[in-house]
């Protein structure tokens, strides 16, 4: 993770530590230490961690249903609005009917094409883009999302 670079400089031996995020330390031999490295890879490590919960904790007010309940729900389709956020080769390849493709790199710019007011239920191949696309939505202001765990793999007719 660090590189230890020796450096002569004016009769002095300068120990420069280059970080990945190029942040330099330098520490001088005749006791004067500079600023020290140990909270630095406390910080890297924690930060590490709040993005990898970040990823996996499901976000605040989306509804998380399995394929078993999606089946009930498509059933009832009265004020609700199915979307795939697959690509369009994989709704093309196998998708549930009922279900709308709006793949996950078009929602932004097409969300406006869906009702606020309605249930949005998502859906992708395992549950980690319609995980994503519910967080989308609800930064664009719906209120109920359901978010179908287990996507299309999980799918059983």
């Amino acid at each position: 993770m660090f590189k230890l670079l020796t450096l002569y400089l004016q009769g002095y031996n300068i120990n420069l530590v280059t970080a990945i995020q190029s942040t330099l330390v330098i520490r001088h031999i005749n006791g004067k230490v500079g600023p020290n490295l140990e909270y630095i890879n406390y910080i890297l490590i924690g930060i590490l961690v709040y993005l990898l919960l970040k990823r996996l904790i499901p976000t605040k007010g989306i509804r998380h249903i399995s394929t078993d309940q999606l089946k009930k729900e498509l059933k009832e389709t009265k004020n609700k609005q199915f979307i795939d956020v697959r690509s369009p080769g994989e709704f093309k390849g196998n998708h549930i009917r009922g279900f709308k493709n709006l793949p996950l790199h078009q929602l932004s710019q097409k969300a406006t094409t869906l009702d606020k007011d309605n249930e949005v239920v998502v859906i992708c191949q395992s549950g980690m883009r319609s995980q994503k696309a519910c967080s989308q939505l609800k930064k664009l202001g719906f209120k109920n999302i359901t978010n179908v765990k287990g996507g299309v793999s999980a799918w059983r007719p």
